[in-house]
């Protein structure tokens, strides 16, 4: 029985192989560039930005100080990578850590796309742990550069987690939403 469930496995990542799909995905090397405290009301917001006409038009540019933007913007070549930002939305507590543990691509050669995902914790401080008389709303975010896939394909924006974790009883960081 166990060889029966090996062998099928087998024959299902080669089926996946052959179509193009990469099952488990593959990571892509990021590097945090920033995080803020003043991202988009909505919540768990996704962009990929591809090109620098897109990420100057975007709500980032009026989210950072303009020094900040310029700095930003530098570090990007967009021939070799691309900027993912995640912002949480409204969120109570949270005390400035922001850990992203992965992204990853999974790319459809049929398609031509490159589905982008995410796995991101943030640090919240615990309110009856932390002696927290008052929530402390802020709008927490993420700007990640990530190298692109090998291949050239179209990006999408692919499935997230995001994750709250006990971080201890830093301070909560206070913070307004950015306009979309």
């Amino acid at each position: 029985m166990q060889v029966m469930k090996f062998n099928f496995a087998l024959m299902i990542i080669a089926i996946l192989q052959v179509f193009g799909c990469d099952a488990n995905g593959t990571h892509l090397k990021s590097k945090t560039l920033h995080v803020g405290f003043n991202g988009l009301s909505k919540v768990y917001t996704k962009q990929l930005y591809e090109d620098k006409e897109s990420i100057e038009n975007s709500w980032l540019k009026n989210a950072l100080e303009p020094e900040e933007f310029r700095i930003l913007i530098e570090q990007v070549d967009f021939n070799k990578q691309f900027v993912l930002v995640f912002s949480f939305g409204k969120r109570p507590n949270a005390n400035g850590k922001i850990i992203m543990n992965y992204v990853k691509h999974t790319t459809d050669v049929n398609s031509k796309q490159s589905n982008v995902s995410t796995n991101i914790n943030i640090g919240i401080a615990d309110k009856k742990d932390c002696n927290i008389i008052t929530d402390v709303e802020s709008y927490p975010f993420i700007v990640e550069l990530v190298n692109r896939p090998k291949e050239d394909f179209k990006l999408i924006d692919g499935g997230y987690a995001a994750y709250n974790f006990g971080d201890g009883c830093k301070t909560p960081i206070f913070g307004k939403p950015t306009a979309e």
